[in-house]
């Protein structure tokens, strides 16, 4: 049984809950917002790939302070897909639509777990062990109880509007939690398990959940789990194949990086390329420091490179073209 899950909240009220936090957000076209953290300005939805005017992407990132933003378009001539997104949109996902191997994690996970919603007291007070275990995994230097009361509890954001908490328990322990945002009719959805867990498939079982219980019961339009890493060295080509037997599509797209207007007389592939390889070279003293990690991603991204798709699935693009495969609002 699905467990039920708290009301989602407007994109509007979600947006006024990361001004309250202290974030900078401006409305952008199409029911869409800007918001910087930082130094990096994002677009929300995040898995939104309607190309925005370059006015639109100038005036927030002057209006927010930002010295970079990064969104999503679909792939075209001059813009090669350098990601993969995925999603899930299919209103008659169920237990039937899955493969057979997924079906018997499914079983294993029935007997093994229990699957119910997490506060965030219990998240904040158990989530600890899955989410470094998780970091770690992925080669990431804040694999600690220090980077995970930062990532959660820093500026409020582990009770934001629209936020909840699905988990996988077995013996008292949270072996495996969903992150999930609900906003308007769409879900993003992040996951984080122990590594002594996975042998019960508890991913398996809360993304099984998450998408029934959203996509099939709750009827939203979409829901994503993120993108492809967009680090040199990752778990790319598991985590793709993971992401696709749980039941989710995998999109091309192009991931922009465009740096504030008072930046870009600075940047040529001459600077791009000098910067790119201070940081390899920094990588090689320090190879699992996050920062380090995703800068060198988004440099590559903006020299036009285009291994993270082969990373992922090294033949290529899934059966399909951009445009039946795209998410757009509705």
């Amino acid at each position: 049984m699905t467990p039920s899950l708290p009301p989602g909240a407007t994109l509007q009220a979600y947006a006024e809950s990361l001004r309250t936090a202290g974030m900078r957000v401006v409305a952008g076209s199409g029911g869409t917002y800007w918001a910087a953290s930082g130094t990096v300005m994002r677009r929300l939805p995040t898995f939104r790939t309607e190309p925005p005017a370059p006015s639109e992407v100038d005036d927030a990132l002057r209006s927010t302070g930002a010295l970079m933003t990064a969104y999503l378009t679909e792939p075209d001539a001059e813009r090669a897909a350098n990601a993969w997104l995925y999603v899930c949109s299919d209103a008659e996902y169920s237990i039937a639509t899955l493969s057979p191997p997924m079906r018997r994690n499914l079983r294993r996970a029935a007997q093994q777990l229990t699957i119910a919603p997490v506060t965030a007291a219990e998240l904040l007070a158990r989530g600890g062990p899955a989410f470094c275990d998780t970091r770690r995994r992925t080669g990431l230097d804040d694999g600690t109880m220090a980077g995970f009361r930062r990532y959660f509890a820093r500026r409020g954001r582990v009770d934001r509007p629209g936020r909840a908490y699905l988990g996988a328990w077995k013996d008292g322990q949270l072996a495996a939690f969903l992150t999930v945002l609900h906003v308007d009719d769409w879900v993003e959805l992040g996951s984080f398990s122990m590594t002594a867990m996975l042998r019960d498939r508890p991913n398996d079982a809360l993304l099984y959940a998450a998408l029934s219980y959203y996509v099939g019961r709750r009827r939203c339009r979409v829901a994503s789990f993120g993108l492809s890493s967009i680090q040199a060295r990752s778990n790319a080509a598991g985590l793709h194949r993971f992401k696709r037997k749980v039941g989710f599509r995998a999109i091309p797209v192009h991931r922009a990086f465009v740096l504030h207007p008072s930046l870009r007389p600075f940047s040529n592939r001459l600077t791009l390329s000098a910067a790119h390889g201070a940081v390899n070279a920094a990588l090689g003293l320090r190879p699992r420091d996050r920062r380090l990690k995703k800068l060198g991603g988004v440099l590559a991204c903006m020299l036009g490179a285009t291994w993270m798709m082969h990373a992922a699935e090294p033949g290529g693009p899934e059966r399909g073209s951009w445009e039946r495969n795209s998410v757009s609002a509705t």
